[in-house]
């Protein structure tokens, strides 16, 4: 009984206890906003790159068609930054892509959509992510210079004017 009465009587338990539920509230809201607000913002992040990297691409795609219209010995440097994901050249198809692999859908899986010449594309990683690739097709310019696959970093790509077979001009594209 002296317990209860202490308890009843004493204006410091309440404040105590409304510190510790004041504190509880405060903690949950914290937790439940970091782990909803974290997700949010990689999303938000790796959509952002790639934005950036259809930029650098469409810079890439007016260099090569540039150079490609110019004489033999035609050059250009453009710089690029790849955040996050793969920049990847194959002479052997002639295609420049892009690719990042993200939990924002860009595009939905399977679907091609075009933005001028350049061909976004997603799929469904193993990881249940997407992975979503930015394209440029030359079918019309003979791509050379070997096929490169470089991650993360600052590159300097090389595009020149090498001349002409058959009907097609040939550019080299070096990383």
């Amino acid at each position: 009984m002296e317990l209860h009465a202490f308890l009843k009587n004493n204006k410091a338990v309440h404040t105590v206890i409304s510190a510790i539920l004041i504190f509880a509230i405060i903690a949950v809201t914290v937790f439940a906003t970091y782990f909803w607000g974290v997700p949010r913002i990689d999303k938000t992040k790796d959509i952002a790159y790639i934005e950036s990297m259809k930029a650098n691409m469409r810079s890439v795609d007016n260099a090569i068609r540039t150079v490609s219209h110019e004489g033999n010995g035609s050059k250009r440097i453009i710089l690029i930054h790849i955040t996050k994901g793969r920049f990847l050249t194959s002479d052997l198809n002639d295609t420049i892509v892009y690719e990042i692999e993200t939990p924002a859908k860009v595009v939905e899986p399977g679907i091609e959509v075009y933005e001028g010449r350049l061909l976004i594309t997603a799929e469904m990683s193993p990881r249940s992510q997407y992975l979503t690739r930015l394209t440029l097709n030359y079918t019309d310019i003979d791509i050379r210079g070997g096929n490169y696959s470089v991650g993360k970093g600052y590159y300097n790509i090389s595009i020149e004017n090498l001349g002409v077979t058959g009907t097609k001009p040939v550019v080299d594209v070096v990383l």
